[in-house]
C-alpha cells in the first residue's frame, strides 16, 4: 500500500492561494509536527480572515451612506414635489 502524502494530496486538489501553506505541511508531515503546523495556520488563516474582513467593511461603509442618503433624497423630493405643484397650482 502507498503512503499517503498530505502535501501532494493538497498541491493537485485544493485551490491554494499560497504555496508557503503547502511547503509547511511538507515540513510537518517530514517532522511530525502536523498538529503544530496546523494550529499555526489556523491562526494565520484567522488573522488573514479578519484582516479581510476589516478591509472589506471599511471599503463598503462610505458606499452604504452613500445609497441610504440617496434613497432619503428620493423619498424626500418625492414627499415635497406635489407640494409645490399643488402651492404653484393654487398661487397662480
Amino acid at each position: 500500500m502507498p503512503k499517503l502524502n498530505l502535501q501532494l494530496t493538497l498541491h493537485q486538489l485544493v485551490y491554494h492561494e499560497n504555496e508557503v501553506y503547502i511547503s509547511l505541511v511538507k515540513v510537518a508531515e517530514e517532522t511530525n509536527q502536523t498538529e503544530y503546523i496546523f494550529r499555526k495556520l489556523n491562526e494565520q488563516y484567522v488573522i488573514e480572515l479578519q484582516q479581510k474582513s476589516k478591509m472589506l467593511s471599511t471599503i463598503m461603509e462610505p458606499v452604504i451612506i452613500v445609497l441610504i442618503g440617496f434613497f432619503v433624497g428620493v423619498i424626500l423630493v418625492s414627499i415635497y414635489l406635489p407640494m409645490f405643484r399643488l402651492s404653484s397650482v393654487l398661487g397662480g
